[in-house]
């Protein structure tokens, strides 16, 4: 099963927006993906200045919805002593997307009588087709203390203006446009250090932005779990540059400048310039 990722990329977040997708961008994806039938394990969220990504591993590639039946009201109100469909009959069928024909009459044994019902048939679309609504549920779910909008002022209102989508089913690249913004395989490396980064594949992002793009899109995260004792120290970070980090990433700590692993990114952003203490690749 295919590994799905979308990446919302934009200007300059400020870490308060980063703090509030951080907390909301997951349970958007486990929303949509659950409402669409799609299995999945839980969605994680990384989010740096200039991206929010969510990330969900063994996506189903298709849906796996079941035939349904839907029940409506009472057959006595649905239709007058005529047989003619009254308007409780009416809006039923038009809120479930048919014809009033199409509705069915039959007893439901639990409740002894007579109910009109929608038997609908299960759904059964490929991921790749439902990506672009997941992508807008995602971006258009995600809710800031201050927003802003863009361009003609008539469009999305986000933190801050939306540059580029990026979609990845496993390695199938989702091309779509969602509120005028494009969607397809190309991410962007940090705004000086790097450049347009062609994306793989899902699983593959994260070593891409750190290789072409000089981005780490999950930094904290990253140093915590590879450690010290993973990297060949001397040629990539020298000792005193990891010595250092750890002091700094401690008082940031006491400082509570952050209390999540991804905001790690938020601060070495802000701090980059003043105080120098991951050389690269750097947050973006």
């Amino acid at each position: 099963m295919p590994d799905l990722l979308i990446e919302i990329g934009c200007e300059e977040l400020p870490s308060s927006a980063c703090r509030e997708a951080i907390a909301q961008a997951p349970g958007l994806m486990d929303d949509a993906l659950s409402d669409l039938q799609l299995a999945a394990g839980p969605a994680i969220a990384w989010v740096a200045p200039r991206r929010i990504t969510v990330f969900a591993e063994g996506v189903a590639d298709r849906q796996g919805g079941a035939a349904k039946s839907v029940r409506g009201p009472a057959a006595s109100a649905a239709f007058d002593e005529s047989g003619a469909p009254t308007k409780a009959a009416e809006g039923f069928a038009r809120g479930q997307g048919v014809d009033v024909a199409d509705l069915v009459v039959r007893e439901d044994p639990d409740a002894g009588r007579d109910f009109v019902w929608v038997e609908k048939e299960g759904d059964d679309a490929p991921l790749v087709d439902l990506v672009p609504g997941i992508a807008r549920r995602v971006l258009e779910g995600l809710r800031f203390g201050k927003t802003m909008r863009w361009g003609d002022g008539r469009g999305l209102r986000f933190s801050r203006p939306v540059r580029w989508i990026t979609a990845k089913a496993g390695s199938d690249t989702v091309t779509f446009e969602v509120a005028g913004i494009p969607g397809g395989g190309q991410s962007m490396g940090h705004r000086f250090l790097g450049g347009p980064v062609q994306v793989t594949s899902a699983d593959s992002y994260r070593d891409e932005l750190r290789a072409t793009g000089n981005v780490l899109p999950d930094q904290l995260q990253f140093m915590l779990q590879v450690g010290f004792d993973a990297f060949d120290i001397g040629e990539r970070f020298p000792l005193e540059t990891w010595q250092k980090a750890s002091r700094q990433m401690s008082l940031a700590y006491q400082r509570g400048l952050f209390r999540r692993g991804s905001e790690a990114e938020i601060w070495t952003e802000r701090h980059t310039d003043a105080e120098p203490w991951l050389e690269q690749p750097h947050a973006g």
